[in-house]
């Protein structure tokens, strides 16, 4: 007995919005359990003492730890990462500090650019014409020089970019 192919047509499309469905999941699991109270800056004057010498004592591991809070709080828009990026300052320094939240940030930046790729790209762009068409072509010509732009632009902000 044969059974068919579970990369049907069918299976296939739902299957593509699985990246997005696991970021708004773990978007919903921080909200529901409250993980947003503990992104004030007065909880992160609390537990500073904590969390330098959690920094001191681990180091790498201290390291990769932020950088991927960084970059899991970044994909699911999470609305607090300037905290995170000023944690990074006051544990790392000015200079080690920014590395590690841009790194987060663009480790981020690029999950949530995958995961609305491949769920909606192929969608999008086969119903893009005109001006946005002219955009999106211009984009793929030129990725690194709009996206530049669009970083450095103060008038977009960093999770719209994103």
């Amino acid at each position: 007995m044969r059974y068919p192919e579970p990369s049907s047509q069918g299976g296939k499309s739902l299957l593509r919005f699985a990246p997005l469905a696991l970021i708004l999941v773990l978007l919903a699991t921080g909200l529901l359990l409250g993980w947003h109270r503990y992104l004030t800056l007065d909880y992160l004057a609390e537990i500073r003492t904590t969390l330098k010498a959690f920094a001191a004592d681990h180091g790498w591991l201290a390291v990769l730890t932020y950088v991927l809070v960084y970059a899991i709080a970044v994909s699911v828009a999470f609305p607090a990462t300037w905290l995170l990026t000023l944690a990074g300052g006051f544990l790392y320094g000015i200079w080690i500090g920014g590395l590690l939240a841009a790194t987060g940030a663009t480790i981020g930046a690029t999950l949530l650019f995958w995961a609305a790729q491949t769920a909606f790209g192929e969608g999008l762009r086969s119903r893009v014409d005109g001006f946005a068409g002219k955009v999106a072509k211009g984009f793929e010509a030129n990725a690194f020089s709009y996206l530049l732009a669009l970083r450095l632009a103060p008038v977009f902000p960093f999770a719209v970019v994103n």
